[in-house]
C-alpha cells in the first residue's frame, strides 16, 4: 500500500483527473484525497498488525 500511496500522491501533485479503482468504474469517483487518506489509514493499520505480531511473538517466548 505504501508503493500505492507514492502513486496516489504523485498524481495529486500532477492534477491528473483518473478514476479511483477501487469504485470509480462503478460511480465515476474521481481520485482525490479520500484516496489518498484511504491508503495511508490501511498503511497504519498494517503497521499496528505487523507491530502487535512481533508484541505478542516477544511475549510468547
Amino acid at each position: 500500500m505504501s508503493l500505492s500511496t507514492a502513486g496516489v500522491v504523485r498524481t495529486l501533485l500532477k492534477k491528473h483527473a483518473i478514476r479511483c479503482a477501487c469504485l470509480g468504474t462503478v460511480f465515476n469517483l474521481p481520485m482525490a484525497k479520500i484516496t489518498l487518506l484511504e491508503d495511508l489509514s490501511m498503511v497504519a493499520m498494517s503497521a499496528v498488525m505487523i507491530g502487535a505480531s512481533l508484541l505478542h511473538a516477544g511475549v510468547a517466548r
